[in-house]
């Protein structure tokens, strides 16, 4: 099989398994082995549907910013070009046109966290008019 389970893909054809629309990206979350015609179930947010090779493409989630690392302890910040996981460095970073580094480990970058005001009482189980935050 082309995909896997997991797998990110744009619909790029409609059959009588589906009815995602075309340019939708949707995951794939279970294969049969046993189907050859639509062997891919993917999902939209509650849609599901049945698809075949032919109605589908890659979705590269790259270029991508990531945190990256050669050593696991030291990180920063770089824009991934591709993940290329045959190379001892899988991960790629363009550091002048057309030339490419390395690196061996990379992880999404910490998302900032949003708290509204009585969230945050409510964790020091305090009053909202007690809260006085500081920047």
């Amino acid at each position: 099989m082309k995909y896997k389970v997991g797998d990110k893909v744009k619909i790029i054809a409609g059959n009588e398994g589906h009815d995602f629309p075309l340019g939708k990206v949707v995951k794939i979350v279970d294969v049969d082995f046993y189907d050859g015609d639509f062997p891919y179930e993917c999902k939209k947010g509650k849609n599901y549907g049945w698809v075949s090779e032919t109605d589908i493409e890659p979705v590269s989630e790259y270029p991508k910013e990531m945190l990256v690392s050669n050593d696991g302890n030291q990180w920063s910040k770089h824009t991934i070009m591709g993940y290329f996981p045959e190379l001892e460095y899988p991960y790629l970073v363009e550091v002048m046109v057309s030339h490419y580094e390395g690196f061996k480990y990379a992880k999404d970058l910490p998302q900032p966290k949003e708290l509204t005001m009585q969230e945050i009482a409510d964790k020091f189980g305090i009053n909202v008019e007690q809260l006085k935050i500081k920047k």
